[in-house]
Parts: structure tokens; sequence; C-alpha cells
């Protein structure tokens, strides 16, 4: 039987008044534990509704196309459209490039994140004359999006560069052609009227 915090008896409405505002208690004060907390509750692999990636010299995309939750612990894969990264230092620890998934277009790495909160990163490049690192700031959210998205269509990294790379998403100006490169690589030249 139950017995009420007060020595009186509780009977009728009042019992059930109390019973309900005990619940409404319980279950704000458990949904207020999980608030700050630095990996989503339970066990799961999910693809992040949202991420987001800043810094470097904008030639290359981040994407991040897996988060997996286990024993509290948040890992992220990071994928980087460049095979010329071979590791990501996050808090002076260096997570090396995964070779068995990295490919000659791309570099994935497995990081600990903490989501829903911006967090800085160095990449260590070696597609210039000497090796060195490039500062990122990243985000990760703790909320799923569409898992199949990716797999259905293209690569999360190669549909990032495509918006990141039109020439017409440029407000203001309008776009003419992108000029031929016959001896260079690894850039456009687009050409704008009136610009």
């Amino acid at each position: 039987m139950f017995m009420p915090l007060f020595q009186h008896q509780i009977t009728g409405r009042k019992e059930r008044a109390f019973t309900a505002l005990f619940l409404c208690l319980c279950l704000a004060v458990s949904l207020l534990a999980g608030c700050g907390a630095s990996a989503p509750a339970g066990d799961r692999v999910y693809t992040p509704a949202e991420f987001r990636f800043s810094g470097g010299s904008g030639k290359v995309v981040i994407s991040c196309p897996q988060v997996e939750v286990r024993a509290g612990k948040t890992t992220a894969k990071l994928v980087f459209d460049s095979p010329n990264y071979s590791y990501v230092k996050l808090d002076e620890v260096e997570y090396d490039r995964v070779e068995a998934e990295s490919d000659e277009e791309s570099s994935v790495f497995y990081i600990p994140v903490v989501c829903d909160k911006e967090f800085s990163v160095s990449a260590m490049t070696t597609a210039m004359s000497t090796p060195h690192e490039i500062e990122y700031i990243l985000y990760v959210s703790s909320a799923g999006g569409a898992s199949g998205e990716a797999a259905a269509g293209e690569s999360a990294a190669g549909k990032a560069k495509k918006e990141f790379m039109d020439p017409k998403a440029i407000p203001g100006l309008t776009f003419s052609e992108e000029m031929p490169l016959d001896y260079a690589g690894c850039f456009s030249v687009f050409s704008y009227e009136e610009g």
C-alpha cells in the first residue's frame, strides 16, 4: 500500500492529484538529468541530422556520415574528400587515417566527439610542399537524420562538394562560363557577367 508523505491519509481525488504531481516531477527530473550529457542516451548508430565544419582553405569538404554511441562514448566517422590527410588531432591526441576505408579520393577517420557543441580539430595534410596541420571547427548533432539518404544516392561528401562548388550559388552575380584549364588542376576559374 502507498505510504503518504503526510501523517494523515489522503483519499480519492487528493490521492490521484498527489500521484499525478509525483509522476510529473519524476518525469521532469528524468528529462533534466539528460541535459548537458556528452552523448545521447542509449547505444546506437545514426547519421547526424546536422553536421557542419569551418576553417581550412575551402578546398576540402568534410562529411560525417555516421555517429556511433557505445557505453556512453560517442565516436564520429569523418570523411575528408581528399586522400592527402594522415591524421586528425583532437585535444593533443592523434587519430590516424583508417586505410581500410580510405581511397584515392578520400581520407576516413574515427574520432571521439561531444554532440551539440562546436569543437576544434587539426588535420595533417601532405598535399602542400611540406606537411602541416590545418585547423577546423566541427559540429555534430545528437539528433539522427535520414539514415538511408547517403546510401540511396551520392555520398554526403560528394553532395556537399557539389553544393559548395556551385558557381551559380553566389548571390548578386550571374554566372557566364567556366574557363577550360589545359595545364592546371585542383581549381576552377569562373566568369560572371559584370564582375
